[in-house]
């Protein structure tokens, strides 16, 4: 209905997942200053799991929300009875992201392949939500990688829960969890290359584009400073541009 294509019963049905989302957890799924941005973030922005705000809400219950939620049309419910019978527990109608298993990781991400590594010694996967079909970038430490598991675990989760920072260049944390001997981040997944594939692949840049880009970091910065926040362990091998900026 925002981008001005046909509606249909779908429409319906993530409206009514917006509403229920709020029901289950006190807050709208998207908060914008202005209509513009709000329905920005209705069209390309995944909301945050419904266990972030409410850790008590079933994760079948999740999963049928964040389906209705879908950005896909074609992702989201068929109808709203089968939406219903999902909330309600009804076994033959709950999502299949939900396995029978002790992995939250596992019931609501699919992992991809390795796509780089992270601060604190972490491995990058590239990944898709189950419920929405949307990629992620799932980042992740695991027990035996780090000679100090308790430090880089600490570390890691207190990363993780840093207040979501809204700027074009800093990655949200759309989820994070701890697991027996892992500790995760889920953020938004930007296709492209690091900035030190594409130094190492092109070369320095020119002024006019380094200048942007430094620019846009320097922002970025500022931005988390203003919130009391720092980027840790800042490198070219972190920062990911996207297909147009590597095309510079």
């Amino acid at each position: 209905q925002l981008s001005g294509k046909p509606t249909s019963g779908k429409s319906d049905i993530y409206s009514f997942g917006v509403v229920v989302y709020e029901l289950l957890t006190g807050r709208r799924p998207f908060i914008a200053s202005d209509s513009g941005s709000l329905m920005t973030k209705h069209l390309r922005e995944l909301p945050d799991p419904p266990t972030r705000h409410r850790p008590d809400i079933p994760s079948w219950a999740e999963a049928a929300v964040l389906k209705a939620l879908a950005k896909d049309p074609q992702s989201r419910w068929e109808t709203a009875s089968q939406f219903a019978q999902a909330l309600a527990g009804a076994a033959e109608t709950r999502p299949t992201a939900v396995a029978s298993s002790t992995s939250r990781l596992a019931d609501g991400y699919q992992m991809g392949e390795l796509i780089g590594r992270g601060r604190l010694g972490s491995y990058i996967h590239k990944g898709t939500h189950r419920a929405t079909g949307h990629q992620v970038a799932i980042r992740v430490i695991r027990r035996g990688q780090d000679a100090d598991w308790e430090a880089a675990r600490t570390r890691f989760m207190r990363e993780a829960r840093m207040a979501p920072v809204n700027h074009p260049a800093i990655l949200r944390v759309r989820d994070y969890g701890e697991e027996k001997d892992l500790v995760y981040v889920v953020t938004d997944f930007v296709p492209g290359s690091s900035l030190r594939q594409v130094i190492d692949r092109k070369g320095p840049f020119s002024w006019s584009d380094g200048r942007t880009l430094m620019l846009d970091l320097i922002s970025a910065a500022r931005t988390l400073h203003a919130h009391g926040l720092l980027a840790f362990g800042l490198t070219p091998s972190i920062i990911r541009l996207t297909e147009a900026e590597r095309q510079r």
